[in-house]
């Protein structure tokens, strides 16, 4: 085996020829659902998303019975179950494949304060410049926010209002 270091992470490839030619192939490692997650914690942006990706394609996931699009890895016992099934449909109606996660720490979905909801929004929009939209579900109530909205001056304020009403 040839140890090889890609993005602060060794890989131990195994040689093999195919129609002549040697490949070199890897298999990520995977530590358990619980593990992976914890790492969610300590990183941000492209190694946040490529955590997430990992967790996807290992986790052991299952089609929720009766929907389409909606993935889980959680008992349909949990408290949260049903808030996390009716926001995954809302999601799905807009055309993504949703993967509910387990919260190891059994804490309830998050309560946002609405003027650090709006912070995140923003700083979300600051982070991922081909985004043009983001969906905020309160309840039963839908909230878009559209990139361009940022332009107002008045962005927070209106944000909050529209959050509370």
């Amino acid at each position: 085996m040839k140890p090889t270091i890609i993005e602060d992470e060794i890989f131990e490839f195994e040689p093999f020829e195919k129609d002549g030619s040697e490949l070199m192939a890897a298999e990520a490692s995977w530590r358990g659902m619980a593990e992976e997650m914890q790492e969610l914690h300590y990183l941000k942006g492209a190694r946040f998303i490529k955590q997430l990706k990992l967790i996807v394609y290992y986790g052991e996931f299952r089609l929720v019975e009766g929907e389409t699009d909606i993935y889980s890895a959680i008992s349909e016992q949990s408290d949260d179950f049903d808030n996390l099934i009716n926001a995954a449909r809302k999601a799905v109606e807009h055309g993504y494949r949703v993967y509910i996660l387990p919260n190891p720490k059994g804490i309830r979905t998050a309560d946002y304060n609405p003027g650090t909801l709006a912070r995140s929004i923003k700083r979300f929009f600051e982070l991922n410049p081909y985004a043009r939209e983001v969906l905020v579900y309160k309840g039963k109530k839908e909230l878009s926010v559209m990139r361009k909205s940022l332009d107002d001056v008045n962005f927070f304020r209106t944000f909050i209002r529209r959050y509370i009403k």
